[in-house]
């Protein structure tokens, strides 16, 4: 397959140099933070060992949906993270191991990585200093109370700012957001804190200003949406069971002709699925969802040094 073109991980890991002290949080955020905080430290010194299924849907214009089931493995120990998938089945058909070509990892193009530990890296106490938070609503996820807790870039954040469409002389052109963009919304469970999930932004977005030049360049503009659900609680950690990442592509000016095989090399229109990937809106928009659904979950170890949460082996 021809002109394929990796799409850039979809998951923040926002690892910025120290930032200068903030205020005091109001006090029912600051029970929150300090709540998930002693979630995440459990996160952060748990160590498991899992497989499970991993199952990936796609639309495509030419072929229909496709699907992809994996055996996909993940060990954390420490520090260490190891992830392997293997594909199992495409498109209902056995795969084999030994076919390289049919073997390809698709989900390796299209992956959230680390997304079982980013709740460390979003709401860990060593890492608050980088952000504002703000509650921002009540939901129930997953049959739970939550709390919508909305995590803010901070102006003086050494990371780079999305870029957002200006327009100037009547021209469009991209330029460096400005304020406090939002990087998450996370929804933290009302009783103990743990996460059930969150919606990643473009101020949280790997490779987003990437995409989005990538889109500028040939006429196009994008948005992206990034969610994902931890339905899966065990010993007081919750682990992912679905991330579902959507890109929406759109001429800039209107009334701009359809989208066509000219955009095959935009990000996330072109993969190793081979053709022009996603579904028509009408006739100016391209549309590609992708799901990634967790189920089957075998355990092998999961051990923490929290005396709340005693080894399993």
């Amino acid at each position: 397959m021809k002109n394929r073109q990796v799409i850039p991980a979809f998951l923040l890991i926002l690892l910025a140099q120290p930032l200068l002290t903030r205020a005091a949080d109001p006090p029912l955020i600051r029970t929150i933070l300090n709540g998930a905080a002693a979630y995440c430290q459990r996160l952060e010194h748990a160590a498991f060992r899992f497989t499970c299924l991993e199952k990936v849907k796609q639309r495509t214009r030419h072929d229909g949906r496709q699907e992809f089931v994996y055996d996909y493995q993940l060990i954390k120990e420490g520090e260490t993270i190891r992830e392997q998938r293997i594909l199992k089945e495409r498109d209902g058909r056995p795969v084999s191991t030994l076919d390289k070509t049919g073997n390809r990892r698709f989900s390796a193009e299209l992956f959230s990585y680390r997304a079982a530990l980013a709740p460390i890296y979003l709401l860990g106490s060593q890492y608050r200093h980088r952000f504002r938070y703000a509650v921002t609503g009540k939901r129930r996820l997953l049959g739970r109370p939550a709390w919508e807790v909305t995590i803010f870039r901070r102006p003086d954040s050494p990371t780079p700012a999305p870029l957002v469409m200006s327009m100037r002389n009547g021209q469009a052109g991209l330029v460096a957001g400005s304020g406090e963009p939002r990087v998450v919304s996370v929804w933290i469970d009302r009783r103990d804190y743990s996460v059930l999930g969150f919606q990643v932004f473009p101020a949280g977005i790997s490779g987003y200003n990437q995409i989005v030049e990538a889109a500028f360049q040939r006429g196009l503009k994008v948005k992206v949406k990034d969610i994902h659900l931890f339905g899966l609680l065990r010993e007081g950690i919750r682990y992912p069971t679905r991330t579902q990442i959507t890109l929406t592509y759109s001429p800039l000016n209107t009334g701009a002709a359809p989208l066509s095989q000219q955009y095959a090399n935009v990000p996330g229109v072109s993969s190793t699925l081979g053709s022009v990937a996603g579904r028509r809106r009408g006739t100016s928009e391209l549309k590609i969802a992708t799901v990634f659904s967790y189920a089957n979950h075998r355990f092998f170890t999961a051990r923490s040094s929290d005396p709340h949460f005693p080894n399993l082996d």
